[in-house]
């Protein structure tokens, strides 16, 4: 999220006149500002994903040995457990469509 001041830190061994330097930096605030509309949603879609992934492990953990896995379905003992599951199910359904429509407006301005 902060590659232009990252870019500026590396680079201050060199040349604040290098034509180099200043055609690089000016192309990247160029990408940048048209990416990070972008990049920012993106970003932070990725962590809750991951925040909602791991609420279902958190789950999991806390029903301990109250859940079971058969033929590919979860089952649990405690009602309220399966529906805060299948609730962080919905979300992270949500989450990776989220994902795939800003991955692909990431591309686009690239």
């Amino acid at each position: 999220l902060n590659r232009i001041h990252y870019v500026q830190e590396r680079t201050t061994n060199l040349s604040p006149n290098s034509k180099v330097l200043k055609g690089f930096m000016t192309e990247l605030s160029k990408k940048d500002s048209i990416q990070q509309p972008v990049f920012k949603p993106y970003i932070d879609t990725h962590i809750t994903y991951g925040n909602n992934l791991k609420g279902i492990v958190e789950l999991l953990k806390r029903e301990n040995d109250k859940w079971s896995y058969e033929d590919d379905i979860l089952y649990f003992e405690n009602d309220a457990a399966e529906e805060q599951f299948t609730v962080l199910i919905k979300k992270i359904t949500d989450n990776e469509a989220v994902l795939n429509e800003l991955s692909d407006k990431l591309v686009d301005t690239m």
